[in-house]
């Protein structure tokens, strides 16, 4: 039986990030941890994050591991800043965040969250 690469792949990035997360052990209490993982533009992706949540409801992002599959890199430092800004992004659309520059909303109809909640250890 011929098994599916692409399966294959995913789950490699998926197993990197959720042992380097430390998947299996139990996370200290008042945090969670959870992973994703995706197929995108011929790579594979995954993160496994840590977060807590406060009694006032402010978010703080403890951990955060990325796992990346590409073919030939040509540029690694690329491939890391490309990955710190896409796990920014999604961040900040799961959070409903939106950027605000003279007045004008990157981000229209989203609620009013600002970042002084969030709190992220620097990459």
């Amino acid at each position: 039986m011929r098994r599916d690469p692409v399966a294959l792949r995913l789950a490699a990035v998926l197993r990197k990030v959720a042992s380097d997360i430390g998947w299996s052990k139990r996370a200290p209490e008042g945090r969670g941890v959870d992973v994703a993982a995706h197929f995108t533009f011929g790579g594979y992706a995954a993160n496994a994050i840590e977060v807590e949540v406060s009694p006032q409801g402010d978010l703080a992002i403890h951990r955060v591991v990325t796992a990346v599959l590409v073919a030939q890199p040509v540029n690694p430092l690329g491939i890391d800043a490309q990955m710190q800004g896409a796990t920014i992004d999604g961040l900040s659309t799961a959070l409903n965040l939106e950027i605000t520059i003279d007045g004008l909303h990157g981000c229209p109809g989203a609620d009013q969250r600002d970042l002084r909640g969030l709190r992220s250890p620097v990459a």
